[in-house]
């Protein structure tokens, strides 16, 4: 009998097991909405197709309803070489982009000039901004999955906000580029990718090779740019691993990575510049920029004895200033090297201790009043900034439990950046000039730095529930944001009427190339006075036969090379003399003083042609010829 009943509460235990088993197999399928999300497989999926699909969609959106210009004429220089615009073959050697990228981007313009999507066709591919806009895009997107991975949860208003603050914030920029800002805005993608990658996965290959793209292509873009960002990006390493950063690899690991990267980037631009022609160029072009674009040349009354000493008159020095010393015949790398010695020996012997004093109040007037850039990129600083202190307060007084020792590595982290911060804009000040793509640089990284402070802050409150929004509610709120207008279409509208305006600006200089480009048999140069900064990017394509008469370009060795095989031996009157090389101006133009020629009898010149532009303006085609007695 008892043997019965054991038996039967024994089966009677197996049928509550296999019930027991059946009810947790169900409730495993059909468990609740945060446990499916923790799937790290659906959850990297899911991430990616959001980071994808808020990203590519409004990207390519803009791209064809928005026009592209340059901010300075320096890239339209840089494409002429990458191009083969000047040289007749395109080429890597564009002095600011470094290898590889340079050479990718003039491989491409090699072996694919034209697509057949390019409206009109014989246009061409600008590669040098396809490459910049997919770099950007790749930046934006992979930025993108880091965050949402970072937070996982409220995907839906973070995709929202993340495509509205690039509207309010870095669009302008985006569109009115200059490779400087393009540096700098890789290189802060770059530090927030590793700031909201994980320390488990940052080591991995895929997250390297992300870090590395970004990290190689701000360097080969802008050098200076990037080396701006890469305390930062070491004091963010750093924080990630703490007190693990001595007793794993992994963080030594990625350092290692990024070292056996950068001295690998070094090498291969030591070997490309390696030659004496250009370690020459290098050494008169840095003497070049700094005078004119830093401290400018010394008076000629006031230092008339030096000047007759390397027989430089005071007409020469005028046209030195003017940026049209490369026609002058007693032009010279050598005389730009001594006067540049010169300089420097007149100016204030200061110690850095003084310098940095006298750049404070500098560096503040730049911070605070300096008005170069977008209200909503200059003000977005300050107010992440403003947010970190109450921020890290009340994180102290309630999360200090849950790690008092991470708070602490999280307030030294945001100190240290804020000093370095403060380092910089003095560094800046002190170099004595400071233009909007400067600015704009700085106002960038500033803004990333304190985000990424405000972010770790708020990773001490990731986990609280009350801070996590259902996707019903997130598409509601969504829609009542919308609904009220917030969804930048405004901005977009004032960013491509803006643009708009740059590109018919820029419309003068592609009538001049479209011009060129019907006589390539003849050299055009171009006085420099005569047009903005501002060029469009359809603007500077295939022209392949006239100079800018001043440009930093001048006298490389890519230079030299070309001329030589057509036996030119330098840019002053001997090449103007030459039947086909013609001078360009945007009216009409004293041509002998524009050149630094006084009004002597042995040159003469005319206007043979008349260029009509927009705008009711005109461009008088000048020769210049030996006059005949």
């Amino acid at each position: 009998m008892n043997k019965g009943k054991n038996k039967g509460k024994i089966q009677k235990s197996r049928q509550n097991a296999e019930g027991r088993e059946a009810g947790s197999f169900l409730g495993k399928a059909f468990d609740s909405y945060h446990k499916f999300l923790s799937n790290k497989v659906i959850n990297f999926v899911i991430n990616m197709i959001l980071a994808i699909g808020t990203v590519l969609p409004f990207m390519m959106k803009m791209c064809n309803k928005v026009a592209f210009t340059y901010e300075v004429n320096d890239d339209a220089a840089i494409v002429q070489i990458l191009d083969g615009s000047y040289t007749g073959t395109p080429d890597g050697h564009a002095i600011f982009i470094k290898y590889p990228l340079s050479w990718i981007i003039a491989k491409l313009y090699e072996l694919n000039p034209k697509l057949p999507f390019t409206v009109p066709a014989d246009n061409g591919t600008n590669w040098y901004v396809t490459a910049i806009v997919l770099l950007e895009v790749f930046a934006l997107t992979v930025v993108l999955f880091r965050i949402l991975n970072y937070f996982r949860c409220n995907r839906i208003l973070i995709c929202f906000f993340y495509t509205l603050v690039f509207v309010y914030v870095w669009m302008p920029c985006f569109f009115h580029l200059t490779f400087s800002t393009v540096a700098a805005f890789l290189g802060c993608m770059s530090l927030l990718f590793t700031g909201f990658a994980k320390k488990e996965e940052l080591w991995r290959p895929w997250n390297l090779l992300c870090l590395g793209i970004l990290g190689i292509s701000a360097y080969c873009m802008r050098k200076q740019c990037f080396y701006m960002v890469i305390p930062f990006l070491l004091i963010e390493i750093w924080y990630k691993y703490r007190m693990d950063f001595f007793r794993s690899v992994k963080p030594w690991f990625v350092l290692g990575v990024c070292g056996i990267l950068g001295a690998g980037i070094l090498f291969l631009n030591t070997q490309m510049y390696g030659s004496m022609g250009w370690k020459n160029y290098f050494i008169y072009n840095h003497a070049r920029a700094y005078m004119q674009d830093y401290t400018g040349m010394p008076d000629y009354e006031e230092n008339e004895d030096f000047y007759q000493s390397i027989g430089v008159s005071e007409n020469a020095q005028k046209v030195f200033k003017s940026y049209s010393y490369c026609l002058y015949d007693d032009f010279s790398t050598e005389t730009i090297e001594k006067i540049y010695n010169y300089q420097k020996t007149q100016e204030p012997q200061l110690s850095l201790e003084q310098k940095a004093e006298n750049a404070k109040e500098k560096a503040y007037r730049y911070c605070v009043k300096k008005k170069q850039t977008g209200e909503f990129l200059k003000f977005s600083g300050f107010y992440v900034w403003f947010l970190i202190v109450p921020l890290t307060a009340v994180t102290l007084l309630f999360k200090w439990k849950n790690g008092f020792l991470r708070w602490v590595s999280t307030f030294l982290y945001g100190g240290t950046c804020a000093f370095l911060i403060h380092i910089e804009w003095i560094y800046l000040a002190m170099n004595g000039r400071f233009p909007q793509r400067v600015e704009e640089s700085i106002r960038l990284l500033m803004l990333s730095v304190g985000f990424m402070i405000v972010c770790h802050l708020l990773s001490f409150w990731k986990d609280t529930s009350f801070i996590r929004i259902s996707v019903v509610i997130q598409c509601i709120l969504l829609a009542v944001i919308l609904h009220m207008g917030v969804n930048g279409s405004d901005r977009i509208q004032a960013i491509q009427g803006i643009q708009a305006g740059r590109e018919a600006g820029s419309g003068q200089k592609a009538e001049i190339a479209a011009y060129c480009g019907k006589h390539k048999e003849n050299y055009y140069i171009l006085d420099t006075q005569s047009f903005g900064k501002s060029s469009g990017v359809k603007d500077d394509l295939h022209q392949g036969n006239w100079y800018m008469s001043g440009s930093w370009t001048a006298y490389s060795p890519l230079y030299e090379e070309k001329l030589a095989k057509d036996g030119i031996s330098n840019l002053g009157t001997g090449f103007l003399l030459k039947k086909n090389v013609y001078i360009i101006t945007k009216g009409k133009k004293n041509i002998l003083n524009l050149l630094g020629q006084e009004d002597t009898e042995h040159l003469t010149y005319k206007a043979v042609d008349e260029i009509e532009a927009s705008g009711n303006l005109f461009f008088a085609v000048y020769k210049v010829s030996r006059s005949v007695k």
